[in-house]
């Protein structure tokens, strides 16, 4: 289970338990998500509807992020 794991643990509890995250993990998921975004919809798809579509769905994950609450680390 991820619980038990000794690095990313207590960050999945935390957010299990609605604690929030705190702003390095904020500035890391939103980063890594819109890096990958980046990278998928320049050299892996090529339909212009489906690149449009996950920039939506990434959008959407960046608010829902930014929502939580950000918890002193």
């Amino acid at each position: 289970m991820l619980i038990n794991n000794r690095w990313i643990g207590s960050h999945v509890k935390n957010f299990q338990e609605h604690k929030g995250l705190g702003l390095r993990e904020k500035v890391f998921i939103i980063l890594f998500q819109w890096i990958a975004l980046g990278v998928t919809t320049i050299f892996l798809v090529k339909i212009m509807l489906i690149r449009i579509l996950m920039i939506i769905m990434a959008l959407g994950a960046t608010i829902y992020i930014l929502s939580l609450k950000t918890t002193k680390e």
